[in-house]
């Protein structure tokens, strides 16, 4: 954003959305469980916050305009790419 010539600059807030959809925890414990096969979690969801999100529906953040004006993009399309690379990372710092 930085780099971006000051007049293609037209707006003062960006959503900036990343992935698009939602994931669920059993999907991204599947998506774990492909890099590490032992991998396990309890789920111990709080009925409250079960109650908050289930009153709600969740908005799409509309990122259109910091893709338009400063050519911005997610770094991944891939919530599997996206997995692995926070697994590495977690490896690498590990040793």
């Amino acid at each position: 954003l930085y780099q971006v010539p000051k007049e293609r600059i037209k707006t003062v807030n960006y959503n900036v959305a990343g992935l698009s959809g939602g994931v669920t925890a059993k999907e991204l414990e599947l998506l774990i469980k492909r890099h590490i096969p032992e991998f396990s979690v309890i789920y111990k969801p709080d009925p409250k916050v079960l109650e908050y999100f289930q009153a709600r529906t969740m908005e799409v953040l509309d990122d259109t305009k910091a893709r338009e004006e400063w050519g911005w993009e997610p770094l991944y399309h891939d919530l599997g790419k996206q997995v692995l690379d926070f697994i590495q990372e977690v490896r690498k710092w590990k040793k």
